[in-house]
């Protein structure tokens, strides 16, 4: 059975764990944490990342992505309605 301590160590990600879920390498993730773009803390000379901040990064730069998107009328599958009305109208 998992006791607290094996709960806690769950919550606490490496940098490996943290440029997996991101997909970039690892030293783009010291990168973004050194500049301080990134929700961690340097232990020894070792960074640990709380979980539960880099999924709430994540979240927030996926709706900055999403918005920036919708700014520029370019839509989540990556076309936008002039285009789809173009090819709409060359098929028909």
């Amino acid at each position: 059975m998992p006791t607290r301590d094996d709960n806690m160590a769950l919550d606490i990600l490496t940098a490996a764990e943290v440029a997996d879920l991101l997909r970039v390498s690892r030293d783009t993730v010291y990168t973004l944490a050194s500049r301080g773009e990134l929700p961690g803390r340097e232990v020894g000379r070792s960074w640990r990342f709380p979980k539960g901040t880099i999924e709430i990064y994540i979240r927030e730069r996926a709706e900055v992505l999403a918005h920036d998107a919708d700014a520029t009328g370019n839509h989540r599958n990556g076309c936008d309605m002039d285009e789809a009305n173009t090819a709409h109208e060359v098929r028909t």
